[in-house]
């Protein structure tokens, strides 16, 4: 019987090991994703920055998309697009204008949302597993990034809050991405699910920069070429790399946990703020402690 079981338990364990190093190396590049985007605002504004980081995550793939587009099933067209606008395009655009205000370790951890919204979106139109113990968990982690969002402003429902209100979008977006990937894609090497679905919103975004003022930013401001090279670092290892790790990582443990990331992040984003001179409030860590509660309640149960 042993011998029987062997060769499972050591995939079972390999799978096991790989999904937990992908998570952390996730929470590492992600959390600091946030700072990297920051240095870029220093000379770009907010849809160039996007773009640029779109752009050469597309160019860094394109490869693979020359080389395999002729064998790759029409069926996986529509999951695809859904893929690179609400797990690619969209949220990139949102996180560049929301950072214009809205502060690296706040950005981190409004993004541990995408668990709670990955939860909703999976039970509702995949017909995932669901229980009480994860509605909990949702309820109180979007109660902490309510409570975030709201008395983080001074004026209540102001400025503030309405870019924060963009990363939840985001959140959402990524959320929606995540089940496409785990319930339509999941016969899709990782490789080519990352590199077509930037495909879809690569050459869109190369054809706007070259529409803009990109260039001359780069060759006379003073921030340009430094500022540049933060968005290429964003753009090669913190969204076209992480991005193949993980949707493989959601291949092998499943949406949810995919998704815990999230909630590590913030410790990552909140400690390079603090390098960078932000100063986390108590009404961020409050709320932190909050959505970290719910999303440990949501991950009590397999998925």
């Amino acid at each position: 019987m042993r011998g029987i079981f062997k060769p499972h338990m050591t995939k079972f364990l390999s799978n096991k090991s790989t999904a937990w190093l992908i998570l952390v190396l996730l929470a590492l590049t992600w959390g600091s994703s946030f700072i990297l985007m920051k240095k870029g605002l220093l000379a770009y504004p907010p849809e160039q920055m996007a773009a640029i980081r779109i752009a050469i995550s597309f160019l860094s793939l394109a490869i693979i998309v020359l080389k395999d587009f002729k064998k790759l099933d029409k069926k996986y067209y529509k999951p695809l697009i859904i893929t690179g606008l609400c797990g690619n395009g969209i949220p990139a655009f949102l996180f560049a204008f929301a950072q214009t205000v809205v502060s690296s370790s706040m950005a981190g951890i409004l993004n541990s949302l995408t668990t709670a919204f990955t939860l909703v979106i999976g039970v509702v139109f995949f017909k995932a597993n669901k229980s009480w113990l994860r509605t909990l968990g949702v309820f109180l982690g979007l109660a902490g990034a309510v409570a975030m969002v709201y008395l983080s402003s001074q004026q209540g429902i102001g400025n503030l809050s309405i870019y924060a209100l963009m990363i939840v979008v985001a959140t959402i977006g990524y959320a929606i991405s995540v089940n496409v990937i785990r319930y339509k894609l999941r016969d899709l090497p990782s490789l080519q699910i990352t590199a077509f679905a930037f495909s879809v919103v690569g050459l869109p975004s190369i054809l706007y920069l070259f529409t803009t003022d990109c260039l001359d930013i780069f060759i006379n401001h003073p921030m340009g070429r430094i500022s540049f090279l933060y968005i290429a670092l964003l753009g090669i290892l913190g969204t076209a790399t992480a991005v193949i790790l993980f949707n493989h990582l959601i291949k092998i443990s499943g949406a949810v946990f995919a998704t815990t990331v999230t909630y590590l992040i913030p410790i990552v984003a909140l400690i390079w703020g603090f390098v960078d001179g932000e100063s986390p409030g108590y009404v961020q860590l409050i709320s932190l402690g909050i959505i970290l509660t719910g999303v440990y309640l949501i991950h009590k149960e397999k998925e």
